[in-house]
């Protein structure tokens, strides 16, 4: 009994509060968004196929990111989604604006227990934002995806 007990309280030491995934936060340059949802972005290492002797060698290929998504919490003002629509027709107008983007994982008290830092990113895609009079309890939100170089 004691050895299970022990077991579990090196567990819990080594879990300690656990890493929430209701607390954390998104800044754009100096802008932090209020989000509703984002991630943590992830990395895809491609492979190479040599053929050798009537056997197929894997070897390490390219690193390749995905696009990274967030769900944005809509103000009264829409300034986060105003502040998205410009560098949006930037672009559209051939200036290249790329920011880095910070995401960081939070403890309860509000401390930074991980960032990532999505270099040179830009959006790709700001979705609609929906209105229904079925809607009287709900704040309005909208998706935007992004793209970025690397991820440090």
């Amino acid at each position: 009994m004691s050895n299970t007990k022990n077991n579990l309280n090196a567990f819990k030491a080594e879990l300690g509060y656990g890493v929430r995934g209701n607390l954390f936060r998104v800044n754009i340059g100096i802008n932090t968004f209020l989000v509703k949802s984002a991630n943590l972005p992830g990395v895809t290492l491609g492979d190479v196929n040599v053929q050798v002797l009537g056997r197929t060698l894997k070897l390490p290929g390219d690193v390749s990111f995905g696009t990274w998504s967030v769900t944005v919490l809509n103000n009264e003002s829409f300034n986060v989604r105003l502040f998205l629509e410009d560098w949006v027709n930037t672009l559209a107008e051939g200036t290249l604006i790329e920011r880095d983007i910070t995401v960081e994982s939070l403890d309860k008290k509000g401390g930074v227990l991980k960032t990532q830092v999505l270099i040179n990113a830009f959006p790709k895609n700001i979705s609609e934002i929906g209105l229904s009079y079925d809607n009287a309890d709900a704040l309005t939100e909208f998706t935007c995806d992004f793209e970025y170089q690397y991820w440090e």
